[in-house]
């Protein structure tokens, strides 16, 4: 069986969520031994896009070892896809509220709806492409 990643890629990630990690880690712990803290709401929204991000790479592992093992016209690889256009989705709105409440910029905002609408048609791609190749699959 061909496999399309290296091993790398998944490091990788796996890297990444341990910095996602490690970052909520220290805001939240910041947050709780400060003595003198009042609650704001981007430090809400400080929380919850690590947890979100955290989500899309796990997401994304399981996606990349679907293809890894069974290619990538399988329905299992669309709705990975379908998964993680949704959490990018949920973090684009985070960002969202972030440019509202602060002066945050707004590239990250459209860097990720860009992303969640393009994994959104790859998805839906790969959904008629595995579709067709079941029918294929028949047929012979």
């Amino acid at each position: 069986m061909k496999k399309y990643f290296n091993p790398s890629m998944f490091w990788l990630s796996y890297a990444f969520i341990i910095y996602f990690v490690y970052h909520l880690y220290s805001h939240v712990s910041q947050i709780i031994f400060s003595s003198d803290y009042s609650f704001i709401w981007t430090d809400l929204m400080m929380m919850i896009k690590p947890v979100i991000a955290i989500i899309i790479l796990v997401q994304l592992i399981i996606l990349l070892k679907a293809i890894n093992i069974k290619g990538f016209f399988q329905s299992k690889v669309s709705s990975c896809l379908e998964r993680i256009s949704i959490f990018l989705l949920a973090y684009g709105l985070f960002c969202f509220l972030q440019i509202q409440f602060s002066n945050a910029p707004s590239f990250e905002f459209a860097m990720v709806i860009f992303l969640s609408t393009l994994s959104y048609s790859f998805s839906q791609g790969f959904k008629k492409a595995s579709i067709l190749k079941q029918e294929n699959d028949l047929t012979i």
